[in-house]
C-alpha cells in the first residue's frame, strides 16, 4: 500500500487528530494508538456500541494497533521516548501547557528523532494571543464567523451539527503530514506540522468569500435558511410531503429550470436576467418553482429534473442514505465486524486512487490490545518486564 513502512504514533483524542491518523492508516501506515491504562476518555461518550465504545471512536480508530501508556509516570514517558526513535510520525493534540510539562514540544521531539514528523492539532495554533485557549468544533464555528449567517432570518444563529471544522482539520493535518514526509525523502529531516481548528475554519470561510466581500464591498451575509447567496437555491415541498432542494446557479441552468416548470415567460422578465437579480427577487422565483414541485411526488420531481439536467436533490434521512443506490454502488459505507458490537457501517475515505486503494482491514483495537506485540517487537521488552510495567500501572 501507499504508506507501507511508515510508522505513526497516534496520541490524538476525539475527532480531528485521530482522523488524521486514520487517513494514514487506511493507506497502509502502521498506526499505533496510545491511550492511558484502561482506555482514553474519547471511548466513553455516547451513543455506545454493544462493545461499550463510543461509535464515533470506532469509526476513527479502525486499522490501528492499540497500546496503553501512563504519561504521568516517568517510566511511561521514557517508554514513549524510546518508541519515538522507531517512528516516522507523531500525531497529537495536547494543550501547549501539557506539551511543555511533558517535554513533548517539537524541539524536544526533534532532539530524540530528527527525522520525525510531528503533527499537532490545536484549537488556535501553537503561537499567538489565543494559543493557550482550548477549543473544539462548536467553539470555532462560533469564533470563525460561519454561524453569523447560518440559520433562518427569524432564528438565532445555528451551528452545523456535522463537525466540519474538526473533520476538515483532520484532513488538513493528514495532507500536511504527507507533504512533510515527502519533503523528508528529499532532505532527510522531519518537521512540525502545525494545524489548528481556527486556521481551517477561516481558510474555508475565506475560500467561500465572505471575508473579502466584507472587506472590499462592506457586504454582510444575512441568515437565509436554505436559500442561496447571490444565486437561486431553496428547499421545496412535494405533493407527498417530501422535500427537495433546487438550484439554478447560472443562466443555462436557469433556462432549463424555467422551461421544465412550464414558465418560459420568466426568461423574458428583466427582474430575473442573471444570478444576482434572481437572488434579489427570490420570492418570485420560489413561488413559480413551488407550484410546480407541489403538484408532483418526490419521485416525479427527481425523474423529471434528472431528464432535464436541472440541479435537484431530495432531503434524505439516515435510512435513505444507507440505502442510497449511489452510496451502495461506490461502497461508501462498508460493514466491518467489531468484536462484541457486530458489523458496523464504517465510512470509506473520500479519496480514490486508481492504483492505490485504501483498505478497511481491522476494527478499532481494545485498550492495550497490542501492548505485548508492540513493546516486544519495537523495544525488545521481555514478558517479565511487561508484567512489571503492567503491575505498576505504567501500561
Amino acid at each position: 500500500m501507499l504508506l507501507d513502512g511508515i510508522r505513526v504514533l497516534d496520541l490524538g483524542r476525539y475527532l480531528a487528530a485521530p482522523l488524521c491518523a486514520t487517513v494514514l492508516a487506511d493507506y497502509g501506515a502502521e498506526v499505533i494508538r496510545v491511550e492511558r491504562p484502561g482506555g482514553a476518555e474519547d471511548r466513553e461518550q455516547g451513543p455506545r456500541a454493544r462493545s461499550g465504545d463510543n461509535v464515533r471512536f470506532l469509526m476513527v480508530s479502525r486499522n490501528k494497533q492499540g497500546i496503553t501508556l501512563n504519561l504521568d509516570d516517568p517510566r511511561g514517558l521514557e517508554l514513549l521516548r524510546r518508541l519515538i526513535t522507531h517512528c516516522d510520525v507523531l500525531v497529537e493534540n495536547f494543550s501547549r501547557e501539557v506539551r511543555q510539562r511533558l517535554a513533548l514540544t517539537y524541539a524536544d521531539l526533534a532532539r530524540i528523532n530528527p527525522r520525525l514528523v510531528v503533527t499537532t492539532v490545536s484549537g488556535f495554533g501553537d503561537e499567538g494571543p489565543y494559543s493557550h485557549r482550548l477549543a473544539m468544533d462548536p467553539i470555532v464555528q462560533a469564533e470563525c464567523g460561519s454561524m453569523s449567517f447560518s440559520g433562518h432570518p427569524d432564528s438565532q444563529p445555528v451551528r452545523s451539527q456535522v463537525p466540519w471544522v474538526d473533520l476538515s482539520t483532520g484532513l488538513y493535518a493528514a495532507l500536511g503530514t504527507i507533504m512533510a514526509l515527502w519533503n523528508r525523502e528529499r532532505t532527510g529531516k522531519g518537521q512540525h506540522v502545525d494545524t489548528a481548528l481556527l486556521d481551517t475554519a477561516v481558510s474555508y470561510l475565506g475560500f467561500y468569500g465572505p471575508p473579502a466581500e466584507y472587506q472590499a464591498l462592506g457586504l454582510l451575509r444575512p441568515r437565509l435558511g436554505n436559500a442561496g447567496y447571490h444565486t437561486f437555491i431553496d428547499l421545496f415541498t412535494t405533493m407527498d410531503r417530501q422535500a427537495v432542494i433546487v438550484a439554478a446557479v447560472s443562466n443555462p441552468l436557469w433556462r432549463r429550470l424555467a422551461r421544465l416548470i412550464g414558465r418560459p415567460d420568466l426568461l423574458e422578465d428583466p427582474r430575473l436576467h442573471d444570478d444576482t437579480s434572481r437572488y434579489e427577487n427570490h420570492p418570485l422565483v420560489r413561488e413559480a418553482i413551488q407550484r410546480w414541485v407541489g403538484s408532483r411526488t418526490v419521485e416525479q420531481v427527481m425523474e423529471e429534473t434528472g431528464k432535464a439536467g436541472v440541479l435537484c436533490g431530495r432531503l434524505n434521512g439516515m435510512a435513505e442514505v444507507i440505502d442510497h443506490p449511489q452510496v451502495r454502488f461506490r461502497d461508501l459505507l462498508t460493514p466491518l465486524d467489531v468484536p462484541q458490537a457486530g458489523p458496523l457501517l464504517h465510512p470509506r475515505l473520500g479519496i480514490r486512487l486508481s492504483d492505490l486503494p485504501s483498505q478497511l482491514r481491522n476494527p478499532a483495537p481494545r485498550a492495550g490490545e497490542h501492548n505485548d506485540e508492540v513493546y516486544t517487537r519495537l523495544l525488545g521488552l521481555s514478558a517479565e518486564a511487561l508484567a512489571e510495567l503492567r503491575q505498576g500501572g505504567v501500561i
